[in-house]
């Protein structure tokens, strides 16, 4: 079933307007309307009236409000049948909404003291929008983190570009930008933005975009392909796992690695420089937690 945007489905009127979307049926190779389908799985006993007093009784009052069942071809959200009801009802089991947290992360080697700067601007739920919550409370958010520890946070829908400036150490570090989001509420677009990273002197990097989604099983696919000079290395995965990536030339030479680092589980997608690589064929391979999937990677100059 689709996965749609959570609002969407407090909607009743945007439920009733999926009544008609065809579907097709691997059972008997049929399409029917997505009303039938499950209009046919409502299959009711009366033990299940007899142990659930609560919903026998809001059926008893939908059935009160709107007994006899119009079948004009038209339907209209606000005065639905009993049927048409239940079908509505049923429509939050069988259509799942889904949310995905951004993450882009950096880890690099950082060789003296100096800054990490970077612009941003959210629009987004505030801190604080729902009764029960204090001003302090995020739920939608876009936070930075230097190895673990947050060093900013931002909501709302009022703000503007501005310029973040964070000290930084020599030595090795990881820099993480994530926007976090609940099932609830939404305000503005719903989004944030993130430019001109300047990052401080530094000897290697690695740049990482994670999405969290639900992955049925590990996988890896590089894009462009053929790439020039650079090559996005998707790393899908069903749990977190440390994940190191190699790559060969034809001969069997290793050309280029990524050290081993603890990936989440989602879609990982790893930034890999490519403009060094000579013209021809390349094998990457990506070590999983010990289990290693292999891909061909071609550069064209």
């Amino acid at each position: 079933f689709p996965t749609l945007y959570p609002d969407l489905m407090n909607s009743v009127a945007f439920r009733a307007s999926l009544f008609s979307i065809k579907v097709h049926r691997e059972d008997d190779d049929s399409t029917v309307t997505y009303y039938d389908y499950l209009n046919e799985g409502q299959k009711k006993s009366l033990l299940e009236y007899s142990i659930l007093p609560f919903k026998w009784a809001k059926d008893y009052v939908v059935s009160l409000i709107k007994d006899e069942e119009e079948n004009t071809g038209k339907i209209n959200p606000f005065k639905l049948t009993k049927e048409q009801f239940e079908i509505v009802e049923e429509m939050e089991k069988t259509v799942s909404c889904d949310v995905d947290n951004k993450t882009l992360v950096i880890t690099i080697d950082v060789l003296g003291a100096d800054n990490v700067e970077f612009y941003k601007k959210v629009s987004c739920e505030a801190p604080g929008s729902s009764w029960w919550s204090s001003e302090e409370t995020y739920y939608d958010y876009l936070a930075f983190y230097i190895d673990g520890n947050m060093k900013g946070q931002w909501a709302g829908t009022r703000d503007n570009w501005s310029l973040q400036t964070y000290p930084i150490t020599a030595g090795s570090h990881t820099l993480k930008w994530s926007y976090v989001k609940d099932v609830n509420t939404t305000g503005g677009s719903d989004c944030a933005w993130i430019d001109n990273i300047k990052l401080p002197s530094h000897a290697n990097s690695t740049v990482s975009i994670h999405t969290d989604i639900e992955v049925a099983e590990n996988s890896m696919d590089i894009y462009p392909n053929p790439a020039s000079d650079n090559a996005y290395i998707n790393v899908n995965l069903a749990e977190d796992n440390n994940v190191s990536i190699e790559i060969y030339n034809a001969v069997g030479q290793l050309v280029k690695a990524i050290d081993s680092t603890n990936m989440l589980s989602g879609e990982n997608y790893v930034s890999v420089e490519t403009s060094a690589l000579k013209a021809g064929m390349y094998i990457v391979k990506a070590n999983i937690g010990g289990s290693v999937i292999t891909k061909n990677l071609s550069i064209v100059k």
